[in-house]
């Protein structure tokens, strides 16, 4: 039955998705000066074969990062002060991709604009893009998060069971999707490498109410695969693992990825 509802769901997400409700901005994360988090990525089903993909799958994996590394800023002083994001991501058709993501001033966390450069195996550039979020005719809302940076929208969140929030999630060059996160539960999750974490579990996915209402909504929404952060409990908390869909878009029977953290700092736990 899940497989026979997904064509409904994104036949429904392309006919209703040009109206999009203005929702509150997030704040200002937990977001300590010069954060450094690298992660490891693999798939829930083990090793994933080309052959067995459909066209659209073999896309989604060969631009899909096989390790991430990320990077926060803090930038100008006083009322100019702000976060930015760098993101790099190896990828498994042997190009890296930087995203550098900007920030407004002040307290809430609203996207100015971000740059992503691709360069291939030697080096050299072969794709280069800019995005300006702040032009007043895109009359984009103020709560759009890109697909990268959804784990430091919601760090910012009250981490108590039942805390819902709604957002915009930008999947470039111009989909705009109504989703909804809800904070779960605590859990002591165990890396690959043997680690135990103590974290909150934080799940999202498309908020299918905007489109069919309260009670189809919530129906269509359990045939949905959802995504999963878990946030470490100390410190500002960092995110320690997520997993979803690969590509963190709704295919059908694309492998499910796992990024687990490997490298963190300041650690959560010299934060407290």
């Amino acid at each position: 039955m899940k497989k026979a509802i997904f064509p409904l769901v994104v036949f429904l997400l392309v006919i209703l998705l040009p109206t999009v409700a203005m929702t509150e901005p997030f704040g200002i994360p937990p977001l300590p000066e010069d954060e450094v988090r690298e992660n490891k990525i693999y798939y829930k089903e083990g090793d994933v074969s080309l052959e067995d993909m459909v066209t659209v799958q073999r896309t989604l994996y060969l631009e899909a990062p096989t390790a991430l590394k990320y990077h926060v800023y803090w930038v100008g002083e006083g009322a100019s002060r702000h976060p930015e994001i760098t993101l790099i991501e190896e990828r498994h058709n042997e190009t890296t991709a930087t995203y550098t993501f900007l920030y407004r001033p002040g307290e809430h966390f609203i996207m100015e604009g971000f740059k992503k450069v691709v360069t291939n195996r030697a080096g050299k550039e072969i794709r280069r893009e800019y995005h300006n979020m702040s032009h007043p005719l895109l009359d984009y809302p103020d709560d759009l998060i890109h697909v990268y940076t959804i784990e430091y929208a919601l760090r910012g969140l009250e981490f108590k069971p039942g805390t819902r929030r709604t957002f915009h999630l930008w999947l470039p060059p111009a989909t705009i999707v109504p989703m909804v996160a809800r904070v779960e539960e605590i859990e002591n999750i165990e890396l690959f490498d043997g680690s135990t974490w103590p974290c909150y579990r934080v799940e999202f996915g498309p908020d299918m109410t905007k489109f069919l209402g309260r009670i189809l909504g919530r129906i269509i929404q359990l045939f949905i695969p959802k995504y999963v952060f878990w946030y470490d409990t100390r410190g500002t908390h960092p995110l320690i693992r997520y997993i979803g869909p690969m590509g963190k878009v709704n295919a059908i029977g694309v492998p499910t990825e796992i990024y687990d953290t490997t490298k963190i700092k300041p650690h959560p736990a010299e934060e407290q």
